[in-house]
């Protein structure tokens, strides 16, 4: 895999750099000021790329090109300054930030959507159903950095978004404070939602408890944990989650903290198909081909307190075989700053398109390239 094109987001002020040789050079990209820690990203049908950062940043929104010259890129500061997550909904981009949620659809003016939710709860993920582009669900994240007793909750719109008409599910019953950190509907069923779990965000997998996976059938009325065959305390600890068809059968596939699982749909139990070549199983993140179920890709963390590089796997045939994606993943800290809140060795978003696949990794850099190079 080639590097089409090499961002970087650096701490200390400095902004989001680009390079168009591989990380040889780079370039300030013009328009841009701040910078902290990568959360997520979007890239929208009509080419329009959205780069979160959390922490006194907020979105960087440009255009993307086969190659990026001196694009504008637009920052915009909302007022929570924790971008969370972006997600595309038919013609409509939503994106949480802390306490917030927006939507545009130009990538220039956002308007606040009005969400009712508790103020000590965080708005974490997005996500739309593929059966009913009008179905929208939020998940919540825990307030207080975890301090808070209330269980996430999911609030749920079907009329494409818009304000005033959000209901809230009943709790998903984690036992204690925890965050929605991914969503995936059912492909053809927009009432069948399942949410993946994370604790504290301050203790990623190092204390706390992971709670796993939670599924609804009624949009969020009532909550079954699937749980059976996570059998370890980090496989409760989910950082992504997807689901796609396979020859007329849904898959559940999630990535967590000791290892890769999916199941079928109607099955209980969670099969392993980890990477055999990944040995501490720690992973963050999953993306999906749109234009083939089989393929899947997964980015990894690396141990706690240890600058062992972080890499991204990928499968052509729904798990049996996974490939390193071969190419540099050049990490270090920017700045030598480590930000104590996060494992810096990890992989924050994956996002696959018809031609391309981004990943980024949180706190510092994002990769471009076309998947036939792949």
């Amino acid at each position: 895999m080639g590097t089409a094109l090499h961002l970087e987001v650096e701490f200390g002020g400095y902004g989001l750099r680009y390079s168009a040789d591989g990380g040889i050079t780079t370039k300030q990209a013009a328009g841009l000021h701040g910078g902290y820690s990568i959360q997520n990203m979007e890239i929208t049908r009509d080419g329009t790329f959205y780069l979160a950062t959390i922490c006194q940043t907020g979105l960087f929104v440009g255009k993307v090109t086969s190659i990026i010259t001196e694009v504008i890129w637009k920052i915009h500061q909302f007022a929570g300054h924790y971008t969370m997550d972006i997600e595309q909904i038919g013609e409509k981009t939503f994106v949480t930030d802390n306490d917030s949620l927006y939507v545009t659809t130009d990538g220039l003016n956002f308007e606040k959507v009005s969400v009712y939710r508790d103020k000590n709860v965080h708005l974490h993920s997005i996500t739309g159903a593929p059966s009913d582009q009008k179905v929208i669900c939020v998940g919540s994240g825990h307030g207080a950095w975890g301090t808070s007793p209330v269980q996430p909750v999911l609030f749920c719109n079907d009329q494409d978004g818009e304000s005033g008409t959000w209901t809230e599910s009943s709790p998903v019953p984690t036992g204690g404070p925890a965050s929605i950190i991914g969503m995936a509907f059912s492909p053809t069923n927009s009432n069948v939602l399942s949410v993946a779990t994370f604790g504290h965000e301050q203790h990623i997998g190092n204390n706390g408890t992971g709670y796993g996976v939670f599924t609804t059938h009624d949009r969020g009325k009532s909550w079954m944990a699937n749980n059976v065959g996570l059998n370890t305390p980090m496989s409760l600890w989910v950082g992504g989650i997807k689901k796609v068809i396979r020859d007329g059968v849904e898959y559940t596939i999630i990535v967590t903290l000791d290892g890769v699982y999916e199941k079928k749909d109607g099955e209980v139990i969670w099969n392993d198909i980890s990477p055999i070549q990944k040995t501490d199983r720690r992973f963050s993140v999953i993306g999906t081909d749109p234009d083939n179920s089989n393929v899947v890709y997964v980015g990894t963390v690396s141990p706690n307190n240890t600058t062992i590089p972080a890499n991204v796997y990928y499968t052509k045939d729904g798990g049996k075989i996974w490939k390193d994606v071969p190419f540099n993943m050049e990490q270090f800290p920017m700045d030598g700053v480590i930000p104590t809140w996060s494992d810096h060795y990890r992989f924050g978003a994956i996002t696959v398109t018809h031609d391309q696949i981004f990943v980024c990794i949180i706190g510092n850099t994002c990769y471009v390239a076309n998947k036939e190079r792949i």
